[in-house]
């Protein structure tokens, strides 16, 4: 399978982290792919048409994406503290983790999940032996003996 583009420039990047970044980064090429892996990985799109090209990738997609690329690219080992003399950093116990989204984000993101609409099944199962006796008793209440309720 052929490599996506990233969902985001590494232009955006620099501006995202108020840092000159090359244009040809490595390590900052490598986050912008993850963190687009990533997002594509949640939502199930790619935003890329038939011959590999970017299409009509929603600001909130590039924006999550630059969140995601962000965070790798501030914290590259992925510590969660760090201390120097008095002075100590602690992040998020999920700075371990890598690239990852956080709840703000997926709820960014929801809207360009694709998957199961507004239409769903919910699985059921018979034959519990709890409820067979609470409705078989729910039902000679309402119904006396006439257990299927027809009155026959």
């Amino acid at each position: 399978m052929a490599t996506l583009p990233p969902l985001a420039t590494v232009e955006d990047l620099a501006a995202e982290v108020g840092q000159t970044i090359a244009s040809n980064d490595k390590r900052a090429l490598r986050a912008l792919a993850g963190a687009s892996a990533r997002v594509r990985s949640y939502t199930g799109r790619t935003w890329v048409d038939s011959t590999g090209e970017l299409t009509d990738v929603p600001d909130e997609v590039v924006t999550v994406t630059l969140q995601v690329a962000a965070r790798k690219w501030q914290n590259p080992q992925g510590m969660v503290q760090e201390t120097s003399g008095p002075f100590s950093v602690r992040r998020s116990e999920r700075a371990g983790e890598g690239l990852y989204l956080t709840d703000d984000e997926k709820a960014m993101l929801a809207d360009y999940r694709e998957g199961p609409g507004g239409l769903w099944s919910l699985g059921t199962t018979r034959n519990d032996p709890f409820l067979d006796y609470v409705l078989h008793d729910l039902r000679k209440a309402r119904w006396g003996d006439d257990l299927d309720g027809w009155g026959d």
